[in-house]
């Protein structure tokens, strides 16, 4: 959500042997407007675990850490996709809940 990765999918996650999970970026992350992320539909209008919701409001409110991964991202990012990740870091941190996705916007989602 934080990102924004615009095609997250359950065929873009993978389990490691030492059961982490990967996602597959394929670089339509980071984008400055809203996209559908497809993996989170089901997740829709629950609340993100403790544990997640602790770690985003803790980055949201440090302003050193915050500062020092922004500065990071305008290195590799346009400005416009930085402050969109900030203001996503914002709303996520005061309402922790994974967003309403509308379940079907005319795409066919992992039908293959």
């Amino acid at each position: 959500m934080l990102i924004n990765n615009a095609d997250r999918k359950r065929a873009h996650l993978l389990f490691g042997d030492d059961g982490r999970l990967w996602g597959i970026d394929n670089a339509l992350s980071f984008l400055p407007y809203p996209r559908q992320r497809t993996v989170l539909i089901d997740l829709g209008g629950e609340a993100l675990p403790l544990q997640a919701a602790d770690r985003v409001q803790s980055l949201a409110s440090d302003r050193a850490r915050r500062s020092a991964l922004e500065a990071e991202l305008a290195r590799l990012l346009e400005a416009d996709e930085v402050v969109a990740f900030g203001e996503r870091l914002d709303a996520l941190a005061a309402h922790p809940v994974f967003p309403v996705l509308d379940p079907w916007d005319g795409r066919p989602f992992e039908w293959w």
